[in-house]
């Protein structure tokens, strides 16, 4: 005889707009849900939300695997707060076994006493982040900017950077008087260029590069194709990647002081949560025309996007380039850290990218750690360790 079904969160089994399969709760033992059909080795979103005025430190919840009918596993699925919560919602992901063929999903611990409103679980692309936590990487000290940083100019508008910056003296700057007053300013500094100044100031391309050949200069994603395109020197083109459940991310791809704390093709977090509670992410799209300029001007990329789809990768997220005895640094980290384009998934990330963008230290020890779902990988590479490196 069938149970009796009583009342738990709302919600269930999604892919794209179209709720496949909602959650069915059971009359007997620890509140769970009927198992519901799912895909085999497939990466899910976990999203919950609580009760208006409801908080909480953690959350979890417990997903049981199935097949042919009979329990074969279970796991564990930490949520984390999204800062853009709105009524507190809770993200996490999860991947489902090669074996399994339903899931059941049933209330952690911390989570049987918290006031849950709904739980859905949305069918992603694989999740993009990864470490590399072997990688045989230098000291940090080796990277050093071509002069120390001490100083930082900073925009009356990213004013709030200023704790996450500590360790650099800043002085807040409204709009400059003239140019002569900018490059005064920003001579033997680093110095993040408000996208206002450029207007007020006119400066063009020519302008950002003789401000960067004596000084750190950082200047924004948009504001660096406006001005490439208006010199004539390339046609580039700001893109933005918008997905409702899937993440995007930024790729490793140069070592320089601005990466310090990663490995080489280190994937991590690199999404905004929009006001429609989007993953979203802007870059320059790299296109024949933007590469051209790249390779004659000498800008490396240091981060290129990934995004849930395999043809919209590789557009930049930062990219260096040395002028004169300075370096022209093009990034939106500042704004992003400071929330000007929304909420981050992953602030405490950006925030550490933001200081390694401008120069400041790092411990040697320190290195970039993400959950994966490879810990049998890491394992073997452990093992393998004393047959590869002897006098380990």
């Amino acid at each position: 005889m069938k149970g009796r079904m009583r009342c738990g969160p709302g919600g269930g089994l999604w892919a794209g707009v179209r709720t496949l399969r909602r959650w069915r709760w059971n009359s007997r033992g620890p509140l769970a849900t009927a198992p519901v059909r799912c895909k085999r080795a497939e990466w899910y979103l976990v999203r919950a939300r609580l009760g208006a005025g409801h908080d909480c430190a953690r959350l979890s919840v417990v997903f049981r695997y199935w097949r042919d009918g009979q329990p074969s596993g279970q796991g564990c699925v930490w949520l984390h707060r999204t800062p853009a919560a709105v009524g507190g919602e809770w993200l996490g992901w999860l991947e489902t076994p090669a074996h399994a063929t339903h899931l059941q999903l049933g209330l952690g611990p911390t989570a049987a006493g918290q006031p849950i409103t709904e739980i859905t679980v949305y069918n992603v692309a694989e999740r993009d982040p990864k470490c590399h936590p072997l990688a045989n990487v230098p000291r940090w000290s080796v990277y050093q900017p071509p002069f120390p940083l001490e100083r930082v100019v900073l925009p009356a508008s990213l004013e709030a950077l200023t704790p996450v910056l500590d360790g650099l003296n800043a002085r807040i700057l409204s709009t400059p008087a003239s140019r002569q007053a900018l490059a005064q300013a920003a001579r033997g500094a680093a110095c993040i260029l408000d996208p206002v100044w450029i207007d007020e100031l006119g400066l063009t391309l020519a302008d950002v590069e003789r401000l960067a050949a004596n000084s750190w200069l950082l200047v924004d994603l948009a504001t660096t194709a406006r001005l490439v395109t208006h010199a004539g020197r390339a046609r580039a083109q700001l893109v933005t990647h918008r997905d409702q459940h899937g993440i995007m991310s930024a790729r490793v791809e140069y070592a320089d002081v601005p990466t310090r704390g990663f490995a080489l093709q280190d994937v991590l977090p690199y999404s905004a949560v929009d006001a429609h509670g989007r993953f979203a992410v802007r870059a320059i799209k790299a296109s024949r025309s933007w590469r051209a300029y790249a390779d004659e001007a000498g800008f490396a990329t240091l981060l290129s996007g990934e995004t849930p789809w395999e043809r919209k990768h590789g557009d930049v997220l930062s990219a260096i380039r040395a002028i004169g005895r300075g370096e022209l640094v093009v990034s939106d980290l500042p704004w992003l850290v400071a929330g000007c384009h929304g909420s981050l998934l992953a602030p405490r990330v950006a925030a550490h990218l933001l200081r390694m963008h401008l120069g400041l230290p790092l411990g040697d020890h320190l290195q970039y750690w993400n959950r994966w779902g490879a810990g049998d990988t890491l394992v073997r590479d452990i093992a393998d360790l004393p047959g590869r490196c002897p006098p380990l």
